[in-house]
């Protein structure tokens, strides 16, 4: 199987993180991201500063990724490259970074800080993600939600994360979610 079904993951997850829309990712995106969060979970001041934190650090591992020196502007064609490139040479080292990133995202969605996830806080955070659908939400919990006992543990969200952003299986790595993300990216051009 081509590499092609990742490229468009991950061309999906860079235009999650594309705040603008202007298919570059920079560090004023990220900040935009983490005032989206923090006004949608009206965040007190302490855990402003976590989440900015958190999307910075998910900045300098796009920065990381790309080597020196470290570029301002990574673009969606830099981004699918360079995991491309991993996915070729270092897979462990795109699993690893997946799951770094996995994890800081897990840590904004778990803001009773409980260590694990409901519902509605994966709905909530894959909203500000741009993934508006509830009823997607609700089956990717469902599916994340190995045990069945309501709420997913770091790591069944870790383990979903990577099985979805880095695995080129169509019967292992949540197809639902990348048909739903393909059909809202090509709304969005129109």
């Amino acid at each position: 199987m081509s590499k092609s079904r990742l490229q468009a993951k991950w061309r999906n997850f860079f235009c999650m993180l594309d705040e603008d829309g202007d298919e570059q990712i920079t560090v004023e995106d990220f900040g935009l991201k983490a005032q989206r969060i923090i006004d949608s979970y009206g965040l007190e001041e302490l855990l402003r500063v976590r989440c900015t934190q958190i999307l910075l650090r998910w900045w300098h591992i796009c920065q990381d990724l790309l080597g020196d020196p470290k570029p301002k502007k990574v673009s969606k064609q830099q981004f699918v490259e360079i995991l491309s490139k991993l996915y070729c040479t270092d897979k462990d080292k795109l699993e690893q970074t997946m799951r770094e990133l996995s994890m800081y995202l897990f840590d904004l969605m778990d803001a009773d800080g409980d260590g694990s996830i409901t519902s509605d806080e994966l709905d909530k955070m894959n909203k500000c993600l741009g993934m508006k659908n509830s009823s997607l939400n609700a089956a990717i919990f469902d599916a994340w939600d190995e045990d069945q006992d309501g709420e997913i543990s770091r790591q069944e969200y870790s383990t979903g994360m990577i099985a979805y952003l880095t695995s080129n299986d169509p019967q292992n790595d949540y197809g639902f979610v990348f048909q739903y993300e393909q059909n809202v990216i090509h709304n969005k051009r129109r």
